[in-house]
């Protein structure tokens, strides 16, 4: 280190360290008579890179939309989604008689309803009776007819 006239310090330093991609500075102090440098050095990976040595490659929007990445580089799946590449959509309840074409919605085949599509539709115009399979119709007691309607 020299003191300059116009109160300037020139430096100069040669360190050999051994760096890797942390939260946390890392605080350099440089001493000489009674002139004291410090300074903070981080190492952070570049965009989609992770990991010591910033060789962990994840990219959130190559595969999927509904990926990301965890602090260390590993592919996750968002909240109800799942597969491979994060397409899979997750119904919870399941669809039973139906497809799952986003988190917990389901669309039900022909013939069933219900947020899981576990119920049967009755046949239509049924009136006072249910069914155990699509388009059936089970008369209530004390009903009668096809329809259940007298």
């Amino acid at each position: 280190m020299r003191h300059r006239p116009n109160k300037a310090i020139l430096f100069r330093s040669e360190n050999f360290l051994q760096l890797s991609p942390s939260n946390d500075a890392l605080r350099i102090t440089e001493e000489e008579g009674d002139t004291k440098i410090e300074y903070d050095i981080k190492v952070e990976c570049g965009k989609n890179y992770y990991g010591e040595e910033c060789t962990i490659f994840c990219n959130p929007s190559i595969g999927g939309f509904h990926l990301k990445c965890s602090p260390d580089g590993q592919r996750l799946c968002e909240n109800g989604w799942s597969g491979k590449n994060c397409n899979d959509p997750i119904c919870a309840n399941g669809c039973i008689n139906g497809y799952c074409v986003s988190p917990g919605t389901c669309i039900c085949r022909s013939g069933w309803q219900g947020n899981s599509c576990d119920r049967c539709k009755p046949q239509v115009g049924c009136e006072h009776g249910y069914c155990n399979k699509p388009n059936e119709c089970i008369c209530e007691k004390n009903w009668g007819g096809t329809y259940c309607d007298r």
